[in-house]
């Protein structure tokens, strides 16, 4: 820097930028990078700071985050909120001493103590490494046992299935259904545990969903066969919701089949979207479960229990330009002018997984953002939830999508469709066919089931020997729901066994503030039963174990 001026400048954009960061395995080279440039050195990635040299010690190594030749300095960096004095100890080929004080505790209350092992190197089954722990206290054993252990990659302790193709999707990860070699596969309790994930997850993320609920089961005791299922849930960008809940019903069948061909017991653990495809593999294709657990589940709860839908003008799903018309005319309530065996009798989301409730555990969160309903107003704008402290959009996400179907003619931005919904019938000057004052005075209300005041969009939807698929592309895009999102909502009234996360029950630990802010403060949201720490979440599993058998 030339001068002082130029350097407090660059420090304080430096800290700014870095305000609320600290992910030490992504973050810990651009922040020393743009530290040392700060400081005056020019090219610090060119030589002047090392990273993740190994460090031996006896037969073995870690890692040092970062080590500056020239002054002989080593960089120890952890992760926002980590202790930079907690004991991380290399175990080499001799014994390796646990702190007085951890041993003391661990007498003192022997359920809390953790000690983590972590492999560097993959093993075999037959080169498993034998450990002998023990924990000393005052020069007598406290604790001695064998530990085998097994260092492999996380996704060959489960099977793998990929149906991605089956809605269009690309596939870079193929299905792996060869038995893992590794446990706990082959030793359980006759329990096949199958997890789907939710919207809007890439191939690489299904992935990290699949290792990171594998883990959280396992580590909180779960006698399982895992099986992860991924599907084409990220068709578009985030917003293009419509078309990858079509793509959940698509991929359905190729669910209910795999889980299926599972032997024992089975349990289908779902997320948000994802228990779309769960429940419709159920209804419609016949999959055979013990029990559905729904996690911040994204189907409308009149899907399980017709009557929670609500034809009010007062409900906060039915469109601002709606709230005048009769709702005889609503494109949700169309079906009910047609019998049960005509297709467009079909097109409603009342009692669509009625057939599903036996088998249902809801795991709801009365704090989920993005199955919230906007709060200050009748309807959101289109802006509303998009601060940083909110998630950029994920906020109030649900009820847009919702509200936008048979938008697109109007708005012509992201996250609508133009197939019926809240959209207009227009003559070809683009007016409407049809004013609330004209609505309201018709007497006869089988008028609407061919003049209707919502735009008969795509012109297949008046078919009446339309197949189920194509009915339940209508749903997707263009068949608005009455009813709030089951993730949200208590069902156990109607016959759904239901549980709030966002309860003192499930956070006996609190929410931490970091990804949380003011705006969600100590609430439970939509992704958190993988995004937490383990130890806020634990409560959850715990349940999740109870409740599937899996103990």
């Amino acid at each position: 820097m030339s001068n002082s001026v130029e350097l407090k400048a660059a420090a304080r954009q430096f800290a700014e930028f870095w305000r609320g960061k600290g992910y030490e395995k992504g973050q810990t080279q651009p922040f020393w990078i743009g530290l040392l440039k700060v400081l005056g050195v020019a090219d610090p990635d060119q030589g002047f700071i090392e990273f993740e040299d190994k460090a031996h010690i006896d037969a073995a190594h870690g890692f040092i985050d970062g080590y500056i030749p020239a002054t002989r300095v080593m960089v120890e960096q952890k992760s926002l909120g980590k202790n930079l004095r907690a004991a991380v100890t290399a175990v080499g080929s001799t014994a390796t001493n646990l702190t007085q004080s951890f041993a003391s505790a661990m007498r003192q209350n022997p359920s809390k103590g953790v000690v983590l092992l972590e492999g560097k190197t993959r093993s075999t089954p037959s080169l498993s490494a034998l450990l002998r722990a023990q924990i000393m206290y005052d020069d007598e054993c406290a604790l001695s046992t064998y530990l085998l252990v097994l260092v492999a990659p996380i996704n060959e302790f489960y099977r793998w299935y990929n149906y991605r193709a089956a809605a269009g999707g690309g596939v870079s990860y193929p299905t792996d259904t060869m038995n893992p070699a590794a446990p706990p596969n082959g030793a359980t309790n006759g329990r096949a545990v199958v997890f789907v994930h939710g919207a809007n997850v890439s191939e690489d993320s299904a992935r990290g969903w699949a290792a990171e609920m594998f883990k959280r089961l396992w580590q909180s005791g779960a006698d399982m066969d895992y099986n992860a299922f991924a599907w084409f849930s990220d068709k578009g960008p985030a917003y293009n919701y419509h078309e990858n809940v079509s793509n959940a019903f698509v991929t359905a069948q190729s669910l209910a089949q795999t889980v299926n061909s599972l032997s024992g017991q089975r349990i289908v653990i779902a997320h948000s979207l994802g228990t779309l495809v769960a429940a419709s593999a159920i209804q419609d294709h016949g999959m055979q479960v013990e029990k559905l657990i729904m996690h911040n589940s994204a189907i409308p709860s009149e899907a399980f229990d017709p009557s929670l839908s609500d034809p009010s003008p007062l409900n906060k799903l039915v469109h601002d330009e709606w709230v005048d018309y009769t709702n005889a005319c609503w494109t949700s309530l169309w079906h009910e002018f047609f019998p049960t065996n005509d297709a467009r009798g079909r097109l409603t989301w009342k009692g669509r997984f009625a057939e599903v409730n036996s088998a249902v555990e809801n795991f709801y969160s009365s704090g989920d953002e993005v199955l919230e309903f906007f709060g200050q107003g009748h309807n959101p704008t289109w802006s509303d939830g998009f601060s940083p402290s909110e998630g950029m959009g994920r906020r109030y996400s649900w009820q847009k999508q919702e509200l936008y179907k048979g938008r697109a003619s109007t708005f012509g931005f992201a996250g609508t469709s133009d197939w019926a919904g809240w959209g207009f019938a227009e003559n070809w000057l683009n007016v409407r066919i049809w004013s609330a004052d004209e609505a309201n005075a018709v007497t006869d209300l089988s008028v609407f089931t061919t003049n209707t005041v919502f735009m008969l969009e795509p012109p297949s939807i008046t078919n009446s020997v339309a197949t189920r698929f194509e009915t339940d592309c209508f749903l997707a895009f263009g068949i608005p729901a009455l009813s709030p999102p089951t993730g949200r909502t208590n069902l156990s009234e109607f016959g759904v066994t239901s549980r709030d996360m966002n309860g003192a029950t499930f956070k006996p630990n609190g929410i931490p503030t970091q990804g949380h802010g003011d705006v969600y403060m100590n609430r439970w949201l939509h992704s958190d039963i993988k995004n937490l720490a383990f130890p806020y979440v634990r409560k959850a599993f715990d349940k999740i174990l109870e409740v599937g058998g899996l103990e």
